[in-house]
């Protein structure tokens, strides 16, 4: 079985709970004595068994790290993980996943080969909201719920829009984002953009 480790939560001594996310569900674990065995960290992707005993959590074992190339690149790494953290908190009261999110990892991992870090996860995010039906493509402010005529909006977290005059935050150009949203691509936005939606999307998903 494939995963990516979506996060990773110490209990006594060097055990770990472990969530990692495969094509069909996120997978809750428990691992035994850390110390004793490769280490393993959120945003690995594994190759690994569950031995499963009635009454507890599964245990994870044999597992294999199947290394992605930019992982010692430490910004690509820490934009990673906060994507991988905001994914666990969005899908940790969920039993199975469709394939679509580990799908979605696959690509990311590629992209983040030779794409900026920043470009290529709020590309990600954007084909998330686009699959569960929560890209407002649209300029409707979530807020009073009127058209935005002006030339700018607001984006707010789960990149909703809004009127300036109503959230006075996160201002953006209009046709900017919309383009965006509707194209799923940032290569049109500049980089101070870029990082101003990168911040909005931390917030959660």
């Amino acid at each position: 079985m494939q995963g990516y480790i979506l996060q990773t939560k110490p209990v006594h001594d060097e055990d770990l709970l472990v969530w990692i996310l495969t094509p069909a569900r996120l997978v809750c674990c428990y691992r035994f004595y850390g110390a004793r065995h490769g280490a393993i960290s959120q945003g690995f992707k594994l190759d690994f068994e569950l031995e499963q005993k009635a009454g507890f959590l599964p245990h994870l074992k044999g597992t294999m790290h199947l290394g992605l190339a930019w992982l010692h690149d430490r910004e690509r790494l820490l934009a990673w993980q906060s994507f991988l953290r905001a994914l666990w908190t969005h899908l940790k009261d969920s039993d199975e996943c469709e394939e679509f999110y580990f799908l979605l990892l696959e690509d990311c991992a590629k992209r983040l080969e030779r794409q900026n870090p920043k470009r290529a996860l709020l590309e990600a995010y954007l084909q998330l909201l686009a699959f569960e039906g929560r890209l407002n493509r649209e300029a409707q402010c979530f807020l009073c719920a009127r058209n935005v005529a002006e030339n700018e909006l607001c984006v707010a977290r789960g990149f909703l829009l809004a009127h300036k005059t109503c959230l006075g935050k996160n201002s953006f150009e209009k046709q900017r984002v919309l383009n965006a949203f509707k194209q799923k691509s940032c290569i049109n936005l500049s980089d101070d953009e870029v990082a101003k939606l990168y911040y909005i999307m931390l917030e959660g998903l």
